[in-house]
């Protein structure tokens, strides 16, 4: 498990412990190091398959916890493992700061999963680690 994995679960556990258990699985990617936003990316089936589509959601709000409407959000799936293409998930705005959209992880194994978040002319990525069953 790397740093950053390890750092990712820590702040879930304990900054968002609510969340957690309202929403399912969270995997929270936290505003630091300047970073305009904070960002908590839920999958559905949880944890992840590579059995059908996921849905990603992701929800965005600034530092003091208003949704971040009016952005463009994606998403780039890697297998850490190997070269498996391009795999590309556009997630669509739906109101309060959430945005929503499918794709597949194509088998199972570590999956580097990199959230893009582009507002007001500033872009933010962040990337987590997914164990995929």
């Amino acid at each position: 498990m790397n740093f950053r994995t390890l750092l990712l679960r820590s702040y879930c556990a304990v900054a968002v412990a609510a969340a957690v258990l309202a929403l399912g699985a969270c995997r929270s990617l936290p505003a630091a190091g300047g970073r305009p936003w904070k960002m908590a990316l839920t999958m559905s089936p949880s944890p992840a398959s590579s059995a059908g589509d996921t849905v990603f959601t992701l929800k965005v709000s600034d530092a003091a916890g208003r949704p971040v409407n009016g952005g463009t959000a994606s998403l780039d799936l890697a297998m850490t493992s190997m070269d498996m293409g391009p795999n590309h998930v556009v997630l669509a705005p739906k109101g309060n700061g959430v945005y929503t959209g499918s794709g597949a992880f194509l088998m199972s194994g570590t999956w580097r999963c990199t959230v893009t978040f582009t507002a007001g002319g500033r872009t933010q990525t962040e990337s987590l680690l997914e164990k995929v069953r």
